[in-house]
């Protein structure tokens, strides 16, 4: 019969390769999602945005997007080693800010400088300046507006209408007829020809859809309407 030390040596001995066994068995245990994201919080200061996990060519990672400092980063996590593999940055993000002038100053400056209606108004970040376009008594008028200070960039003025006999609406009128099939900002507006019919196609904007409605330019008939989102 072993005495107690032999029994009391052989408990040892198992536990610490039980011990063992486990310590190597989570060791090679690859990363969960949980314990990528903690890894990459541990190391960047930004935020995480998205986390993917993904495997391809033998790999196994996590790739995080992380939004630091006004812009946006891809960072891989090697899921098997534990550890980051790779940051790149994706591009930068952009900050909306106030504007000097506003959509509805705009507006406003272009009525009252012009005495007319806007029809269409956008506003172009590169350039930070406003695209209007509006209708003055027989004139349409496409300007360009700073953002910064409302001075007036450039003007280009037509009269509206044709002398072409098979049209008997002006551009107004067929902006108002489309204006019933869609609410929204005018934004393209052109004049054209299928079969021998003349008709206006005007296009209106209403935040992410488009709404195109054709106009026979004689009639004023509705000849289709379609949208896009």
């Amino acid at each position: 019969m072993p005495n107690k030390w032999t029994v009391l040596i052989t408990f040892i001995l198992l536990a610490g390769a039980a011990t063992l066994a486990v310590m190597v068995f989570f060791k090679d245990e690859p990363l969960t999602e949980a314990e990528a994201r903690t890894l990459v919080n541990s190391q960047y200061s930004g935020t995480i945005t998205a986390l993917e996990e993904t495997r391809a060519d033998g790999e196994h990672l996590f790739i995080a997007e992380l939004e630091e400092k006004g812009a946006l980063y891809s960072v891989s996590v090697d899921a098997d080693a534990g550890k980051i593999k790779e940051l790149k940055k994706i591009k930068d993000v952009y900050e909306k800010r106030s504007l000097p002038v506003t959509t509805a100053e705009a507006k406003e400056i272009a009525e009252e400088q012009y005495q007319g209606k806007v029809e269409s108004l956008s506003y172009d970040e590169p350039e930070q300046a406003y695209s209007i376009r509006l209708v003055a008594g027989k004139d349409e008028i496409s300007l360009k507006m700073d953002a910064s200070s409302g001075k007036i960039l450039s003007e280009d003025r037509k009269t509206i209408g044709s002398n072409n006999p098979k049209v008997k609406l002006t551009e107004e009128q067929a902006i108002e007829i489309a204006r019933k099939e869609a609410k929204g900002e005018v934004g393209d507006l052109d004049l054209e020809e299928e079969d021998g019919r003349l008709y206006y196609e005007v296009e209106i904007e209403n935040g992410e859809n488009e709404t195109t409605v054709q106009v026979d330019a004689f009639t004023g008939t509705v000849l289709s309407v379609s949208v896009e989102d």
